[in-house]
């Protein structure tokens, strides 16, 4: 049971990070001249994560190591942007739990 848990686990919360992700596509409709170019643009780091699901799901050891790249990407291009706690909380915490769910896997 807790092999087959370990074996979902980084999928399913890649995908509802996805979700989440693609969230903020809406705020495109939310202006008067949001556009389907500026929606395809705001969900290019959900095609990422997704991407990178694809990934992790056939090669755990470099979705994990692919999952941690993103996070600290994230810290790296936001640096001195935005407020820590909600950018730890919200993005880097998310996409480093499913990198580290990846790589424990990528170990059986």
């Amino acid at each position: 049971m807790k092999l087959r848990i370990l074996k979902w686990a980084p999928t399913v919360l890649a995908i509802i990070f996805a979700i989440f992700l693609s969230l903020f596509a809406l705020e495109t409709f939310m202006v008067s001249d949001g556009t389907v170019a500026q929606t395809i643009a705001h969900l290019y780091p959900t095609m990422i994560v997704l991407m990178c699901t694809i990934v992790g799901w056939y090669r755990p050891r470099l979705g994990g190591n692919l999952f941690i790249g993103l996070g600290a990407a994230y810290i790296v291009m936001g640096w001195g942007n935005f407020n820590w706690l909600l950018a730890l909380s919200v993005i880097f915490l998310p996409l480093f739990v499913i990198g580290l769910l990846f790589l424990e896997q990528g170990k059986r």
